[in-house]
Formats: C-alpha cells, sequence, structure tokens
C-alpha cells in the first residue's frame, strides 16, 4: 500500500504571512512584526481577537490574502515536483494538505494554478489537527500540528520564527534538503519512529 508523504502548503509553498501583513497593512494597519508566535491574532490586531482575525481572513479579504500570495521560496513548487518523484521509489506519494475554510478553499485552488501545482492529491481540513488522518509523515511550520503528531507518525518541522521551540522527529528549514540528501530522506521514509534530528 502507498504511503502519504504529506505537506502543508502554508509556510512551505505559500508565503502566508508575509501576504497576510501586506494585506492587513493595506486594509487595517501595520503589524506587530516579526511574528514569534502562532497565536497571529497577537500580531494581527483586531477590537474582536481571533474571531474578528478569522473573519477577514475567510470571509472578506481570502483571495486577496489565500489566491494572491507568492511562493515560500523561490520555485518550491517545482522542488516539490521533482520530489513526488523521487519518494515513488519508496513507495509514497505527496498529499498537499490545507486548513481551509469557505471561500478561502477557492482561493488557494487558485494559488496553486498560478505556481503551475501538479501534484493529484490535495487535501483541505477544516482544523489543523486533521491533518494528521491524511498521512503518515507531515511536513509543516504549525506548532498546533506538530503537537499533535499520533504516535505512529513521523513529523518533519520546516523552521520558521514561531515554532522554534517546539517538538518534532526531524527539523529542515528548506525542502532542497529533501532532494539533495538521499541517506536522510532514506531514513524518514524508512522509519517508524526516531528521535529529533536537526538538518540545517
Amino acid at each position: 500500500m502507498t504511503k502519504v508523504l504529506g505537506i502543508s502548503i502554508d509556510g512551505i509553498i505559500r508565503d502566508f504571512l508575509s501576504q497576510l501583513s501586506k494585506v492587513y497593512d493595506e486594509q487595517i494597519g501595520k503589524p506587530n512584526l516579526p511574528v514569534t508566535s502562532y497565536k497571529f491574532e497577537e500580531h494581527f490586531l483586531f477590537p474582536g481577537g481571533l474571531k474578528e482575525l478569522n473573519q477577514f481572513l475567510y470571509l472578506e479579504f481570502p483571495l486577496e490574502v489565500f489566491g494572491w500570495a507568492k511562493e515560500q521560496s523561490f520555485n518550491v513548487m517545482n522542488d516539490i515536483h521533482k520530489l513526488n518523484e523521487k519518494v515513488k521509489d519508496y513507495n509514497y506519494k505527496i498529499k498537499l494538505i490545507s486548513k481551509e475554510i469557505g471561500k478561502s478553499k477557492s482561493s488557494t485552488l487558485f494559488f496553486l494554478s498560478k505556481v503551475a501545482c501538479q501534484i493529484e492529491s490535495i487535501q483541505f481540513v477544516p482544523k489543523e489537527e486533521d491533518k494528521w488522518d491524511e498521512c503518515d509523515i507531515l511536513l509543516t511550520t504549525d506548532p498546533l500540528v506538530l503537537k499533535s503528531k499520533p504516535e505512529n507518525k513521523i513529523s518533519i518541522k520546516f523552521d520558521t520564527t514561531y515554532n522554534k521551540d517546539v517538538k518534532s522527529n526531524y527539523s529542515i528549514d528548506n525542502i532542497k534538503i529533501l532532494l539533495e540528501d538521499d541517506i536522510f530522506l532514506n531514513e524518514i521514509l524508512n522509519s517508524e519512529f526516531i528521535e529529533h534530528k536537526e538538518i540545517l
């Protein structure tokens, strides 16, 4: 049976935070940067807190935030296409997984069309923690997802400013590491559980 390497869209493929900062600045005012906490409502302030931030994201400006965002790094979608071919040798496939609500779903599909996504499997989930139901290994920046990892799954943390203190099985800071380091990739895809390792 083919296993699944899940990849979160935000923070790895889509530069969500930069685009949110841009749209917030245009519509509301200056955000509190840099973003050092996953409690985004502490950086993008609204009188109604998280509820109003979610309204801003998912009801008022989903296309501007999710659809018009840029790639997280140059040519990252192309790197993921190459990785998808590579993991087939290990009986894996890549699935893109993202928490999306309402109009952010169509906005995300628009974003993926812009970056010429060719990954066949794309899954939207209502809660971040639900991503684990869709994969065996998950590459993500999300502290909530990393902290909710089931014992029988493998986590790869993509290092960012707001997840430095969060534990994971592996850590990387560039998707190219998975393409260029065959020993490291082999270890991840053939392991059921390992201690935390950091590759920089």
